[in-house]
Formats: C-alpha cells, structure tokens, sequence
C-alpha cells in the first residue's frame, strides 16, 4: 500500500470515529442531561452552590476533539438562576420602583445572578419582570415583560436597576377555569413571550394545537415521522417568521423542540418538527 492511500485510509478512519462520536453525543445529549462529564458544581463555601453549565453543543465539541473542556466551561457564563425570594429588600424596592414607573406592579419575578455564590447574594443580575396583565380573562392574560439588568450594591445602599429592553408576553389557559398558579422557572404554565402580532383567537388556537402533541410532517416519503411535539413542555416563545410561525418549547435550559406552523386556508399545519441544543 502506498503512503498516499495509507494517509488517505488513516483519515478516513478518524472521521468515522469523529462521526460516530458526535452522533453519541447527540443522542444522548437528546435523551439525557448535559453531559455529566463535562458539568459539574462548585462550592463557594459559603453555603451556595454555583454550577458550571456546559452547553450540549459545546459538550460535542469536547467529546470529538476539537474544544478542549476548560474553554467548553467558559462558553456559558458562571451563575444561579434565582426568583423573587432570592431577591434582597433593596434589589425588591427597585423592582417595584421600576414595575410602577412603567404603570403596573410586578407578577412573576425570575432572573440570573452571575459568578459564584448563594442565591440570595447580591450582584449582577439580569432579571425578567412579569408585569402586571394588561388583559385578563377566562382564556388568557397578556403583558408587558420587562428585562432589567439590576447591578450590585453594598447592603447599605439602594439597588440600582435599568431596564434593557421590554417584551410582550401571553399566558394561555387550554381548560376553561381558575389560571394555573405559576410554580417556577421552568414551569409549562409560565407566561411565554410574544414577538409579532397574534390576536387572542390566534394564541389560543396555536397552544391548544401544541397541547394535543401532534406528529411531526411526513417524511418525505410520504411515510409517518414517528415523532410527535411534546406538548407536555414549556411554550418558551411564539413568534412570527415571514409568512410563517415558530414556537419555542423548553425541556430545560439546554434542549427543546422547535414547532413551525403555517396558515393555510385558515388551518394551522405543522410544516416542521426539529429539535434545539445551547
């Protein structure tokens, strides 16, 4: 054998190993948690549990070779997720404070403090204010969200917050009744946000198709996809793209499904099903 067709053959060789590894990992990454070999917690020592997230992207990259794992674990920044308890009186005040300068008091409280430490330590955060609805009745509540960057202070002092940049959100209730108290960060009944413009017959319709978990489109084929939306999730996001709508569904932080519907003579049709990786 000559050495050109034994570096060939060698190259060859690689490259399947490289291709069945990133396939392992997207399997796994699709049905477990973010790689485990690549995430991990770290002990502040102050009673507060900082973690170290990788995303399952970067987590590929590293099994194949080509992201080594101290820079996988810079690509997502160190933190805690927090909620309102996490909050301190002062960073509470400020909230407000910014809540009723735009008109409302605030509903939902969730955000993310950066680097290490406890929760309820105050530094940068970037925090998300449901406000108030706006509209409210049997089928769904709509608002205003606000992103608010909210920066450290000494206990003594005031917090000092600003707000980045507002949204729209909608919370849609399927089942007429009493709205489904909102539990946590994660929860599927947490509001979701708006980007375009739906009516609320328009919201309605679109939840309620996801809720019933339809199939993906056929293959092309013309044979069933075998893959259903899980309508179980968490709507993260509805929006429209073109002539086109796209619904974001959250498993967690790092994986979901993507929905993408389009109108056509007045019925929505699911024209894609894939699926999303941080």
């Amino acid at each position: 054998m000559t050495g050109n067709k034994m570096l060939n053959r060698n190259k060859a060789h690689i490259t399947a190993e490289r291709n069945t590894a990133v396939l392992s990992v997207t399997m796994a990454v699709m049905n477990d948690d973010i790689c485990e070999a690549c995430s991990g917690t770290v002990d502040t020592g102050e009673g507060g549990r900082a973690k170290r997230r990788i995303t399952a992207f970067a987590c590929l990259l590293t099994t194949v070779g080509l992201l080594s794992p101290s820079l996988a674990a810079e690509q997502m920044p160190e933190g805690v997720f927090i909620d309102a308890k996490d909050l301190t009186s002062n960073e509470m005040f400020e909230v407000r404070r910014i809540s009723r300068e735009a008109g409302k008091d605030p509903w939902l409280i969730f955000g993310f403090r950066y680097g290490r430490g406890p929760e309820s330590a105050p530094r940068r955060s970037e925090i998300s204010i449901y406000l108030q609805p706006d509209v409210a009745n049997a089928h769904l509540r709509r608002g205003r969200l606000l992103e608010v960057e909210m920066f450290a202070a000494p206990s003594a002092q005031p917090a000092s917050g600003r707000i980045r940049f507002t949204r729209k959100y909608a919370q849609v209730i399927v089942l007429s009744g009493r709205p489904p108290e909102v539990t946590g960060r994660l929860d599927a009944h947490r509001p979701f946000v708006v980007d375009g413009e739906f009516d609320d017959q328009t919201l309605l319709r679109i939840v309620t198709l996801i809720r019933r978990s339809p199939p993906g489109p056929p293959l092309p084929n013309g044979q069933p996809s075998g893959t259903n939306v899980n309508g179980s999730l968490q709507i993260s996001s509805i929006r429209r793209v073109d002539t086109k709508i796209e619904v974001m569904l959250n498993l967690d932080d790092d994986r979901g499904q993507y929905v993408t519907l389009e109108n056509r003579n007045g019925e929505f049709v699911l024209v894609r099903l894939s699926h999303w990786i941080a």
